[in-house]
């Protein structure tokens, strides 16, 4: 019995120690559980096991905050139904499978959603493993998973603004160069690309100074190092000769950036052109104002010298010597005139004033004016002249036209060498025809197409030719205006180093009278005229005195003068005046105001305006109430011929 007793006490203890044990190491795992479970829930990533169902077996409190369930609600749940978006569940399902049966090893990391309560995608990036029984049966995967959804969209806008970027400097017109600080090209666009004519590979790491070698020493190089040493941005207008010896005024704004520096270059060539265009523009409105202020006082002292000579030759017997001397001042005179007419067509366009002449004259007045240069120059002038019909032109304007092609000419021919210039001239039944060569440099097929062109020139705004002379594009343009306006043509025939050609044509004349330059016959005295009272309005006393004198002969009634506007307005107020020439630069009294007094004082006066200023607006004055408009100089026939005009309205009205 005894023994029975202690062998079931024995028994006992020994189950209750087991039980202890075992308890104890159950209480050990619990505890390691939980502590595990604590080391999870303090994790900052999401610990999520599935058993083979794929059911959550454990999930961690991280997991919960981005699913947005409690933890009850997940344990037991299929993680592929209730946890991952119905366009990514079906594929991961099929993956977990075969990992499940151990087809495949579980990837280290990988991307994927999972769907929130709210119904939110958040993208995790998953560690897994897989869990073995003692057999190697796989018996659950854990996965760890960090939620990257604000990375992945911080990345997507990153890529899309690359994009934009890249898009926004790939379109836009101007080049965008980026350097390193070794002044490496690490970036450029496609309009940089067709700007420096070379392919994206090859520009992608070559040094600026190995492409432009003479760049160290421009404004941009000075620029550039300037914004790279102080990181502050500069602009930049200059020059820049490319590689290929192409030219062109660039804009270059430059920027520091982390690798280096940032150039926008923008084309401004043709914007420089329009400026020194509008820079020749403003000089010639500026040379036109005073041309129109020496214009008229020059013809002022012409129209005295050529009134004077005329009136003296009257007295004279043709045949002396006096008599030819004078005349020679006449021609000169009238010359001088012409020059004026000429400096004012480069100001402003006048319609010509048209008579009969002879073109070869005019050609060789032209050459005879450039023989000297033709000496110095080495330069032979052949003429060949077979015209026998004339052109009813402006002289003054067509020997112009011939006088800035000769200057081209003589500016193309070769420095060295012997010089050539051929002249002919021609005609046919309808048209004169008028060329010039020259065995000059030539032109390639752009510059001829261009040459008519205002301001267009092969020299540059600053450069002079060998002969001194700056360019301005000036000549052709005007000579090219003038032919219009003659209803001719003027063409160019050039090839590079083989000369050039200049052929102008002009309609024949239909009117059959004095060729210019023969002498005309002056008229004067009129017994009709006798009744007549004029009064001269001009505060040049040379021009009165002259003026006095001519109209004494003609046997008026009474001459008057007043040497300013509010002398001439006593006169009209107090004396019998019939006519009146006035000229409207008066220094007290501005010249329209006293037009518009006078005839308001007698409506019924005749008015000769005079006027040494080429660009007056004959149609105004007479709409103010002018009758009649003289251009200084003036021959006396011009007077004499006015003063009959005149004569036979008052005849006509007296009756």
């Amino acid at each position: 019995m005894s023994g029975g007793l202690e062998s079931n006490i024995t028994h006992d203890r020994i189950n209750m120690e087991t039980l202890t044990k075992k308890k104890k190491e159950k209480e050990q795992i619990i505890s390691q559980a939980k502590k595990a479970q604590q080391y999870l829930d303090v994790a900052g990533v999401i610990f999520v096991v599935l058993d083979r169902d794929g059911k959550v077996s454990l999930i961690n409190k991280k997991g919960c905050q981005i699913l947005g369930y409690k933890e009850e609600e997940i344990i037991g749940k299929n993680w592929f139904n209730y946890f991952l978006p119905k366009k990514s569940s079906g594929n991961t399902k099929r993956v977990f499978n075969k990992l499940i049966k151990g087809q495949i090893e579980p990837a280290e990391y990988y991307e994927n959603p999972v769907l929130t309560k709210q119904g939110e995608e958040r993208i995790i990036l998953w560690h897994n493993t897989v869990l073995r029984d003692d057999q190697g049966r796989v018996t659950s995967t854990l996965s760890s998973g960090e939620d990257i959804t604000q990375r992945k969209q911080s990345e997507e806008l990153l890529k899309e603004s690359e994009e934009k970027y890249r898009l926004l400097v790939e379109s836009i017109s101007d080049g965008v160069y980026v350097f390193d600080r070794q002044w490496r090209y690490v970036l450029v666009n496609e309009a940089a690309v067709r700007m420096l004519q070379i392919s994206r590979k090859k520009l992608i790491g070559i040094k600026l100074t190995d492409l432009f070698p003479e760049i160290e020493n421009s404004v941009f190089f000075e620029a550039y190092r300037y914004v790279m040493k102080n990181r502050r941005e500069r602009v930049i207008e200059d020059e820049l000769v490319f590689p290929d010896g192409r030219k062109g005024y660039y804009e270059v704004r430059i920027y520091p950036v982390t690798v280096g520096i940032t150039c926008i270059a923008t084309d401004i060539t043709q914007r420089k052109i329009l400026q020194d265009q509008l820079v020749h523009a403003e000089k010639f409105a500026a040379v036109g104002q005073l041309a129109a202020g020496v214009a008229h006082e020059f013809n002022n002292i012409l129209a005295i010298i050529q009134g004077t000579v005329q009136l003296s030759k009257l007295s004279i017997e043709e045949n002396s010597e006096l008599f030819k001397d004078l005349s020679t001042i006449e021609r000169q005179t009238k010359r001088g005139s012409e020059i004026v007419e000429n400096m004012m067509t480069f100001s402003r366009p006048r319609e010509p004033k048209r008579e009969v002449c002879d073109i070869s004259q005019v050609m060789d007045e032209v050459l005879r004016l450039q023989k000297d240069f033709f000496k110095y120059e080495n330069i032979e002038v052949i003429r060949k002249y077979t015209q026998k019909q004339q052109v009813h032109v402006d002289c003054g304007q067509i020997g112009q036209v011939l006088l800035n092609i000769l200057l081209n000419a003589r500016q193309a021919i070769k420095p060295q060498g012997k010089g050539m210039i051929t002249v002919s001239i021609s005609d046919s039944e309808d048209l004169v025809r008028i060329e010039i060569r020259d065995n000059g440099i030539g032109m390639d097929e752009e510059t001829r197409k261009n040459i008519f062109n205002p301001f267009f020139t092969t020299k540059g705004a600053h450069a002079r030719d060998r002969h001194g002379i700056k360019g301005t594009g000036l000549g052709l343009s005007v000579s090219y205006i003038i032919i219009m306006n003659h209803h001719g043509t003027i063409h160019v025939e050039s090839e590079k180093g083989k000369g050039t050609e200049v052929i102008v044509t002009l309609p024949v004349s239909r009117i059959r009278t004095t060729v210019k330059g023969t002498r005309k016959k002056f008229f004067i005295g009129n017994d009709d005229l006798k009744g007549l009272n004029v009064l001269i309005i001009d505060d040049e006393k040379a021009i009165t005195d002259f003026l006095k004198r001519y109209l004494m002969k003609e046997k008026l009634q009474s001459v008057f003068v007043a040497t300013s506007g509010q002398q001439a307005l006593s006169f009209a107020r107090g004396s019998k005046i019939d006519l009146i020439f006035i000229d409207l630069l008066m220094p007290d009294i501005k010249g329209e105001d006293l037009l518009r007094e006078l005839k308001r004082i007698k409506p019924d006066l005749k008015i000769v305006v005079m006027s040494g200023q080429p660009e007056t607006d004959i149609d105004k004055i007479k709409k103010m109430g002018a009758w009649g408009f003289l251009s200084k100089p003036f021959d006396i026939d011009e007077i004499h011929n006015m003063l009959n005009r005149i004569q036979k309205k008052l005849y006509k009205a007296y009756r």
